[in-house]
């Protein structure tokens, strides 16, 4: 039994056709997810299977709907008690806790806004968004610097009040300068009756608060109303495919947007259970040990994660149970795809949205996957792609992704407005509609292909270079574990394309990355110092949880296809004929170097890599180290090495890209292999 059917009027669809001219949501009046939802199911099945978490030592505790009523009674009961009620803001850096999930269910009781944050901010950042948002309660998971954190920011916000640990023997631990919420809610009342008349929360009410991430300027307050829960069941039922029953397993941390998309709302209105995988650092083997384990139906993961995935030997793991996996917050590269596919039978489905919105686009099943394109528009936003005069582009042409009709007919699951920013707010919302800030185009069969922010494109010597294009065309080799293009400034072309690589000789720090970040001096030691960006943050490589709208190239959340793809690909409103590779060439200026081997030899290649300030850093890394002799085939799927081992000449991509002041070159020379044999060594030169 799932609750569905109480807010859509039809469920099932025969094609996406049919799902984007007759798909509607009913929004009930005075809609209470927390109620609406979670009770419910706890009233109508009370043993129905809603969350399983799993801790950071592999012990796994099952939650149903009737714990999760009783437990967000309790919690609510907790924040009255401290002065939270209708209106009051409360920010939460709960990691994944169980806890994060009763927070969010109580404080909607009470008509709280909720604010998530991660756990990694710094005591300014807790500063900041307190006082923008002028929270009354901070509610912190256990953790010694998370707590350092907050007490060196304490006595800078004004209109906090109490602040709590979520642990156990907190008093002892830390003394009684913060609430022990555990010891307060376990000895709480079960009983909370919903509140009334003026104290009643309505749907106009704002229910949840996302800052985002702040690169172009002070994060902004992206403030989502009572409705949002409910456009989200585009998101799981149609694009994650999430089953009544079933077990959905999303990796986000609570602290950012693709929580509520993937670990609460949405999956939990079409009946499925989720699972809390709440575990610090992301170890690829202790997930395919949980994934055995919990048995999920549908999996939801960056693209980081299973690049990780496909590093190990997944024959280790039982994916029988998943039938459909999305991705969501990076680009796909096809080579993850092919190599997942291979190794599991499963497709990987992209998606492609903001913290400020629902799905807005995905590939929800009816329609082949065409690799790089993030799909088709939800049915439920007015999709278009517009000029800067804000006329809609031809297929083909490069424009602006708006919604449409947003003032007007306002959508489920888009926020409402920027908080206290009417900058911000005005910028974003004009002409009635919702102007995203991100670029894309659209092909003859209505595919849209993400392009990157409007203010991320490289333009060198005239020509406009998409980052994606070129990150795309270096994760085709199997040393480059991430990489992440900008622009330097250069007084010739006006920006040249520099590119950072991460080798996967550094892993460890990359499984730091992918479930918490990495520390400022392993950050130093694998990129050298980044540029700025606009807001004075230095840039990192791409981090799964950085997924929201402002964070430009690492956190780029979908888009385009590789270079290959974008062979006829326009820019700046313009058809463009010619191949990619040229495009980039006449840009940015290339050098072939040597001849190209014949079949069956290794020889040298153009290298699809860019180097900027620190080039001379990277030059003489080594990358990845393989046998035999190699071939270069077009096609990724077939790029093999003649040995029988990946890597090698054959898997670097077909540019060099003359960038800042010299040419990165790539050459090839015999050396050695462990087993006497000669084997190809790839090393970076600068010339």
């Amino acid at each position: 039994m799932n609750l569905l059917s109480k807010f859509l009027p039809r469920i099932e669809f025969d094609s996406y056709e049919d799902f984007k001219k007759n798909y509607t949501v009913n929004v009930p009046e005075n809609f209470n997810f927390a109620y609406d939802v979670v009770d419910e199911y706890a009233r109508l099945e009370p043993s129905k299977p809603a969350l399983i978490h799993v801790d950071e030592n592999e012990k796994i505790t099952r939650y149903d709907f009737s714990d999760i009523k009783r437990l967000s009674d309790k919690c609510a009961n907790v924040f009255t008690n401290h002065g939270i009620g209708k209106g009051d803001t409360v920010l939460m850096m709960m990691k994944e806790r169980p806890e994060a999930w009763l927070f969010i269910i109580a404080l909607m009781k009470i008509g709280a806004t909720v604010i998530p944050a991660t756990y990694q901010l710094t005591p300014k950042d807790i500063v900041y968004r307190c006082q923008a948002a002028k929270a009354k309660m901070v509610c912190v998971a256990e953790d010694d610097e998370v707590i350092g954190h907050l007490r060196a920011s304490r006595d800078k916000c004004d209109t906090v009040e109490s602040m709590a640990i979520v642990g156990n023997g907190v008093v002892d631990r830390y003394g009684d300068e913060f609430v022990d919420f555990r010891a307060e809610m376990n000895a709480a009342s079960e009983v909370f009756e919903r509140p009334v008349d003026k104290d009643a929360a309505v749907v106009s009410d704002t229910m949840l608060i996302y800052f985002s991430s702040g690169t172009t300027g002070m994060p902004k307050m992206i403030a989502h109303n009572f409705t949002y829960p409910l456009g989200h069941i585009t998101t799981a039922k149609y694009w994650q495919h999430v089953e009544d029953g079933g077990v959905h397993f999303t990796m986000a941390d609570s602290g950012w947007a693709k929580f509520g998309w993937g670990k609460i709302f949405g999956q939990w209105i079409a009946g499925s259970a989720l699972v809390a995988f709440d575990t610090g650092r992301f170890h690829p083997d202790m997930l395919m040990r949980v994934i055995s384990e919990v048995r999920p139906t549908t999996f939801c993961a960056p693209p980081t994660v299973y690049r990780f995935l496909i590093k190990e030997d997944l024959s280790k793991g039982d994916f029988s149970s998943i039938h459909h996996c999305t991705t969501a917050g990076e680009p796909l590269n096809p080579e993850v795809f092919y190599r997942f596919k291979e190794a599991t039978g499963l497709e990987i489905f992209e998606g492609f949205g903001q913290s400020e919105s629902s799905v807005l686009m995905a590939n929800f099943g009816w329609n082949k996957i065409k690799l790089g394109s993030t799909g088709l528009p939800s049915p439920i936003y007015d999709i278009d792609i517009v000029d800067e005069e804000g006329n809609s582009c031809e297929d083909g042409v490069v424009g602006r992704i708006v919604v449409r009709n947003a003032e007007s007919c306002h959508p489920v699951g888009l926020f409402t407005e920027y908080k206290g920013d009417p900058e911000a707010q005005s910028k974003a919302w004009h002409d009635g509609m919702y102007d995203t800030g991100d670029m894309a185009w659209r092909d003859s069969d209505g595919y849209l292909w993400f392009e990157g922010r409007s203010d991320d494109v490289i333009k060198c010597s005239g020509y406009r270079i998409g980052p994606f294009e070129v990150e795309s065309a270096l994760m085709t080799h199997p040393s480059v574990l991430e990489c992440a293009v900008t622009a330097v400034p250069d007084p010739v072309r006006g920006q040249v394309v520099k590119a950072d690589l991460f080798q996967r000789a550094q892993q460890r720090c990359a499984e730091q990355e992918a479930h918490g970040g990495l520390a400022d001096a392993d950050r130093q030691r694998v990129v050298g110092e980044q540029p700025r960006e606009r807001g004075g943050e230095a840039r990192a490589f791409p981090r799964e949880h950085r997924a929201d709208k402002d964070h430009v190239a690492y956190h780029r959340r979908h888009g385009g296809g590789p270079c290959a793809a974008a062979a006829a690909r326009p820019h700046g409103g313009e058809q463009r004929g010619e191949r990619a590779d040229d495009q980039i060439e006449q840009a940015v200026g290339t050098e072939q170097v040597g001849d190209q081997a014949a079949h069956g030899k290794t020889g040298d290649r153009r290298l699809a890599v860019a180097a900027g300030q620190h080039a001379q850093s990277l030059a003489q890394a080594e990358l990845d180290r393989g046998k035999g002799e190699a071939e270069e085939i077009g096609d990724p799927r077939e790029r093999r090495v003649g040995g029988g081992n990946d890597g090698g000449a054959g898997e670097i991509a077909g540019r060099v890209l003359q960038l800042h002041r010299g040419i990165l070159s790539w050459k090839c020379k015999q050396t050695q292999g462990k087993d006497g044999q000669a084997a190809p060594q790839d090393r970076l030169t600068l010339p």
